[in-house]
């Protein structure tokens, strides 16, 4: 079914919403099931591709829509120019401190390997792992075994 002709797209694994009141609603992963958009890739032309994430616990559901003329005049108009550049986006950042450790480690074996995969299969989010020394916060490892 397609809501403002944006229709979901299928095969994707949705979001388990799990709500801890006060507007609070998270995705549960478990050690056999876990959320995730899949591989992202260009629509074809004419269509679009939208991410959906709301307080009723949707996370990041894809879609994809119909880029369609509008006859009447009326509404939004969008315009695209491909070969002007507006900003430039070096990349996105995220740091693996002890505490997160720790708590990956808490969880199950099959818990420990979904979660690292949502972060860094081609799956997932493809994030990469760079050592950076300047924010080390390791609380059970004095500095100077890591040099």
């Amino acid at each position: 079914m397609c809501s403002s002709d944006v229709c979901p797209l299928v095969g994707i694994n949705r979001c388990v919403a799990r709500n801890f009141g006060h507007d609070s609603v998270v995705c549960e992963c478990n050690s056999t099931y876990c959320d995730g958009v899949g591989p992202v890739s260009l629509p074809p032309l004419g269509q679009y591709s939208t991410y959906l994430s709301s307080m009723a616990g949707s996370r990041m559901e894809p879609g994809q829509g119909q880029v369609r003329v509008n006859s009447t005049g009326a509404g939004l108009r969008l315009t695209i120019v491909p070969y002007q550049k507006y900003q430039r986006i070096k990349g996105f950042g995220g740091a693996m401190t002890d505490a997160a450790a720790i708590n990956i480690l808490s969880l199950s074996a099959g818990a420990q390997e979904q979660l690292l995969r949502q972060y860094f299969s081609k799956e997932g989010k493809d994030y990469k792992l760079s050592p950076s020394l300047c924010c080390l916060t390791i609380k059970h490892l004095p500095r100077r075994h890591l040099i």
